[in-house]
């Protein structure tokens, strides 16, 4: 062929002859006659509909858009829809009590005492501030165990917890606490209260009955207009996230997780429910160390991480830590990618250091609960540096079109 492709349009008495001539180093027969098929759609759509602009013309044949209508995924795929987090989390505490559920520098609580503090703090919210179920309660804490505990106490009232990064602008937490409408704001002062009376509070279950329809969170992201937006995501949201007939990863009862990034950035969901609800442990992440590769990779070690998630940014200086390091002994099943898009390449010396941890990019955002799309990188990824976002996670499709809303 003289050229890549050539299209050679003939005109006769009864239509249009078309051919094509095209390198074959450079193209397979099928997408020449995919691409045919494409053209004379394109043609057929504009006879059809004359005045349609040219963009909102459909070019895809029948079974073609079959398949994309389909959204590429396994919405088909099930779950336990009548599950909320609150009572998977009672399933693990059945399950094995006095394993450790939670570890904040060298405070540890197992699933037992992790499960009766909450309850506490479920009732003193309660009986302190009268919190109803459906209503939203504000967490304004630093990083440490009462994060998580406080999450969970919020949930079995049946409430929605909205986390709020104390090194916030006052601005920012003043506008999220009117735009939430939140019942009461669970800060410092608040805690101390309740530590000072905490005996007085019953270790037993809150008496709600939590649905899968009830809110479990509000996350705010910096919105489009300028002013946060609050993002509310129900308890089957997260419970069909992780708890699918057809599961991605096999998480257990032996891993042990970081809650890593801040509890007002929605990956921390993953990271804590992700050990929560399979028996695992979770450990709460100083932000000194989170933000020293050095200690980070330290923690890692000494706590045993098996499941790591990171945004790439922030795995760059931890990666090149552990790499130079050499560390042989290295306790991580998974490093799995978010937030960011991730360039392959960069983890090129990880992969040759570390063949058997297995990487995986997923991407979502916060209205759609964390992941979407699931993508495990290997060496054909890393060798081009080029990724893309992968499949659809189970019970979820994903549809592809263009500016107009069309399929492509």
């Amino acid at each position: 062929s003289k050229f890549d492709l050539i299209f050679i349009g003939t005109e006769t008495a009864v239509g249009l002859d078309l051919e094509i001539e095209y390198n074959s180093d450079l193209y397979e027969h099928s997408s020449i006659e995919r691409m045919l098929g494409h053209l004379v759609g394109l043609l057929s759509s504009a006879v059809e509909s004359p005045g349609t602009p040219v963009g909102r013309l459909s070019y895809l044949g029948t079974d073609e858009l079959l398949y994309l209508q389909s959204g590429l995924g396994h919405r088909d795929i099930g779950y336990p829809v009548e599950d909320t987090l609150v009572s998977l989390f009672a399933e693990q505490v059945g399950l094995s009590p006095s394993s450790i559920a939670l570890v904040f520098g060298d405070i540890q609580l197992s699933y037992a005492a992790l499960d009766e503090e909450s309850n506490r703090l479920g009732h003193y919210l309660l009986e302190e501030y009268g919190v109803v179920r459906g209503e939203h309660v504000g967490l304004c804490l630093e990083r440490s165990e009462w994060q998580v505990i406080s999450m969970l106490a919020v949930l079995k009232c049946g409430c929605a917890y909205v986390p709020i990064d104390p090194l916030y602008p006052s601005e920012r937490i003043s506008y999220m606490k009117r735009d939430s409408s939140m019942r009461v704001l669970l800060d410092p002062r608040v805690l101390d209260n309740y530590l000072s009376a905490r005996e007085q509070y019953s270790i037993f279950p809150v008496d709600i009955d939590v649905q899968a329809g009830d809110l479990a969170y509000i996350i705010y992201t910096s919105g489009s207009t300028g002013e946060p937006k609050g993002s509310l995501v129900e308890h089957r949201n997260v419970v069909r996230l992780l708890k699918t007939d057809a599961p991605l990863f096999d998480f257990g009862p032996s891993d042990v997780w970081t809650m890593f990034h801040s509890y007002s950035f929605d990956f921390s969901v993953w990271e804590i429910y992700g050990a929560l609800l399979f028996g695992g442990r979770v450990v709460v992440v100083p932000l000194a160390v989170a933000q020293d590769p050095e200690e980070f990779s330290g923690l890692l070690l000494s706590e045993g991480v098996t499941v790591l998630n990171q945004t790439p940014s922030a795995f760059v200086g931890l990666s090149s830590r552990l790499v130079e390091q050499s560390v042989t002994a290295l306790p991580l099943r998974y490093v799995i990618f978010g937030g960011e898009a991730l360039k392959p390449g960069m983890l090129r010396d990880w992969y040759e250091q570390y063949p058997g941890v297995s990487l995986v990019n997923m991407y979502g955002i916060t209205e759609t609960t964390v992941h979407v799309t699931y993508k495990e990188i290997g060496a054909q990824e890393i060798v081009s540096g080029v990724s893309n976002i992968g499949r659809p996670i189970p019970t979820l499709g994903c549809y592809v079109l263009d500016a107009s809303g069309e399929f492509v």
